[in-house]
């Protein structure tokens, strides 16, 4: 093999490196994961589910002088004392707007703002962070 070859596989691997690095540093760094946010913010709403198995929560998080508010939404058990979900996030908008529509559809699907979250299937629990609208 040829130096110039050699000094080309030092530098890709080099920069595959870095990338991996980076990746890592931005996942852990600036990913607020859903569960980082449980027990944030001020009540403003409680819904009860039709069978009064769950209540949905909405919280407003306040913002500070760099950052707006933000919309939080949890479940929490009613029935096993909190076992099952107890100030859970499913919900986290940002910036927050002036209002929230929220309803049950049925004891195991929220409709918030025309998306369909079912409380035990996390894939379709909202993160602004993670989808583009």
């Amino acid at each position: 093999m040829k130096d110039w070859q050699k000094i080309i596989y030092y530098v890709l691997g080099l920069f595959i490196v870095i990338g991996v690095v980076v990746y890592f540093i931005g996942q852990n760094l600036f990913d607020t994961r859903l569960t980082e946010l449980d027990g944030k913010g001020e009540l403003q709403e409680t819904f009860i589910s039709p069978k009064s198995k769950y209540k949905a929560e909405y919280h407003l998080i306040l913002g500070d002088a760099t950052n707006s508010n933000q919309d939080r939404i949890s479940i929490t058990s009613l029935n096993d004392k909190g076992n099952e979900f107890n100030d859970k996030t499913i919900y986290w908008r940002y910036p927050s707007e002036a209002s929230m529509v929220i309803e049950w559809e049925n004891d195991d699907t929220l409709i918030i703002e025309g998306r369909e979250i079912k409380i035990h299937d996390e894939k379709t629990y909202y993160n602004y962070k993670k989808f583009d609208e």
